[in-house]
């Protein structure tokens, strides 16, 4: 068993010591201190150290008490912390608690076997809530991320591109052709065609992009680092050319192929909006502006784009 890693957040040389002392006796657990001195100091340090869990002083020579806490989830939403309390108040642990922090214990139990129960149930429930957080983001149907899950990717990406430049690209996805594979097979066969086109997708994405299904035939795809629309139309288009791919149904004798095509419309960042809700709104009127413009109504150059993209999709699959 690998050693836990941990993060101390504590200024106080002699509490810190007697932690060191403490892991080091603890029972069946092997534990790999850092420690970093200040609240300032703890992104460079979880950067460094990559930490398990964070166990956390809340006197610090630059914070103290709630603002302590605040500041550290701030840093740390990721990671289990653990506060310590030099005082034993059950109403500044049960605060803490409240603030996000996993749990709490008093400085005089740091050499008992409560410690190492802290330790492991902190990390247990850290473990169970991210679990129930991707859950929560997540279409049941295909396992792309949901609505929930791409307003949070889109939140950092934005912040993202705020501190440090570059951007990204929203592809606003609307299948043609979905509605009469229902009428025509049933919705098994339309769940079916949504699951396949999810893996085809997910198959070809990069690391950074995020994939999400927002319910029925709607698809959004962040696509990070295309900031030019040039490379936008480049990256959507790898996605058109494997949806336009037919599909072979299962448990369809007569006509088990089946094909749709998708009308796609996209918003850049930074360059049309910062603003998350924003950037979906406009992609989503750009993907009905493309729609539109296969009905023979086009409104603007961005639809004209994507009948192209989507006109030498099909050429290069017939």
């Amino acid at each position: 068993m690998s050693a836990i890693k941990i993060l101390s957040v504590e200024d106080d040389d002699d509490d810190a010591d007697v932690l060191a002392r403490a892991l080091q006796c603890a029972p069946g657990r092997e534990y790999e201190l850092h420690r970093t001195h200040s609240l300032a100091e703890m992104p460079s340090a979880i950067a460094v150290a990559k930490p398990d869990l964070i166990l956390l002083d809340l006197h610090l020579p630059d914070t103290r008490g709630a603002d302590t806490v605040h500041g550290a989830m701030r840093y740390a939403a990721d990671i289990p912390v653990l506060v310590l309390t030099g005082s034993g108040s059950e109403q500044i642990g049960q605060s803490s608690i409240d603030l996000g922090v996993q749990d709490f214990i008093p400085k005089a139990e740091l050499f008992s076997a409560h410690l190492s129960r802290s330790i492991d149930y902190a990390i247990r429930r850290k473990q169970k809530q991210r679990d129930a957080e991707r859950s929560a983001q997540r279409d049941p149907l295909t396992g792309l991320s949901n609505r929930a899950g791409l307003m949070q990717s889109l939140a950092r990406a934005a912040a993202r591109t705020r501190r440090q430049g570059g951007g990204f690209a929203l592809a606003f996805l609307d299948l043609d052709g979905f509605k009469a594979i229902n009428d025509n097979y049933g919705h098994a066969a339309g769940d079916e065609v949504l699951v396949t086109i999810s893996k085809r997708a997910r198959a070809i994405a990069r690391t950074n992009d995020t994939l999400c299904r927002l319910g029925g035939d709607e698809f959004v795809f962040l696509l990070d680092g295309c900031f030019t629309r040039a490379k936008a139309r480049q990256g959507a288009s790898r996605f058109a050319a494997v949806i336009c791919k037919p599909i072979v149904l299962s448990g369809e004798v007569e006509a088990p192929h089946v094909s749709v095509s998708a009308s796609f419309g996209l918003a850049i960042c930074p360059k049309d909006s910062l603003d998350p809700q924003e950037l979906l709104s406009m992609a989503d009127q750009a993907m009905y502006d493309s729609k539109r413009g296969k009905r023979g109504t086009p409104r603007s150059d961005q639809a004209q784009l994507w009948m192209k993209d989507l006109r030498r999709a099909s050429l290069t699959r017939n």
